[in-house]
């Protein structure tokens, strides 16, 4: 009996030891994580994101100047159509008045 407690405790002593240990090795890979992996993973993915997001900007700004150059087109196109409309007019107008002088 005696021998047996005596097992137990040196048993209960090698399992706190190995608890120890473990509780050691778990502080130092939370160590390893937090100064090492995850900043690196942060930056990468962080990275990766922030040049998604820039170039999904940048593809917007082209898509946006693009558009606007077209919208110009059209009111250069409106307006000299309207110029042009209004000249006519105009040229109708003179016509008939020295028509209606002669």
């Amino acid at each position: 009996m005696e021998q047996q407690i005596q097992f137990l405790k040196n048993e209960i002593s090698e399992l706190k030891a190995k608890r120890s240990n473990l509780k050691q090795d778990l502080k130092q890979y939370y160590i390893l994580y937090y100064r090492e992996v995850r900043p690196f993973f942060m930056r990468t993915v962080y990275g990766e994101v922030q040049q998604q997001m820039i170039e999904e900007k940048e593809f917007q700004i082209k898509i946006t100047h693009q558009i606007n150059k077209q919208l110009d087109k059209i009111d250069d196109l409106e307006n000299e159509g309207v110029y042009n409309l209004l000249f006519k007019i105009n040229q109708s107008f003179v016509v008939s008045q020295e028509q209606e002088l002669k």
